[in-house]
């Protein structure tokens, strides 16, 4: 019996730091380099997730990001390919949207590498 991959769901908001739509604003990155980091903020993702996750990409096997944003009421959720997982700040600087900036970026509990995030489902009730 095959074993179901693992995936990774994230909540976030536009709100939050005032700097408008997130999306668009890792996906415009994408659009240049071809891939975004996407910072995570809150409980760090143990180690043993990151290994799996990376272990998972590393066999090919389809791991997504899905990125949630708004309530439970009216939500929008995002799916990303998932190219690589870190609790270290990358250091490809081109890839981290700019207004990560120092604090934001220490903050950050870890970090998803992925492909251009596309809406998956839209705006609840």
């Amino acid at each position: 019996m095959n074993e179901k991959p693992f995936q990774l769901v994230v909540r976030f908001s536009d709100s939050m730091f005032g700097v408008g739509d997130v999306v668009a604003l890792h996906n415009a990155i994408v659009t240049e380099h071809g891939a975004v980091w996407f910072g995570k903020l809150g409980q760090t993702l143990s180690q043993g997730r990151v290994d799996l996750l990376n272990q998972q990409i590393a066999k090919k096997t389809p791991t997504f990001l899905y990125l949630v944003k708004g309530n439970r009421r009216k939500s929008t959720a995002y799916r990303a390919d998932l190219l690589a997982v870190t609790r270290e700040k990358p250091g490809e600087a081109a890839l981290i949207p700019s207004y990560y900036a120092e604090t934001l970026v220490r903050s950050s509990s870890g970090y998803f590498l992925v492909h251009e995030s596309s809406a998956i489902l839209g705006r609840g009730n």
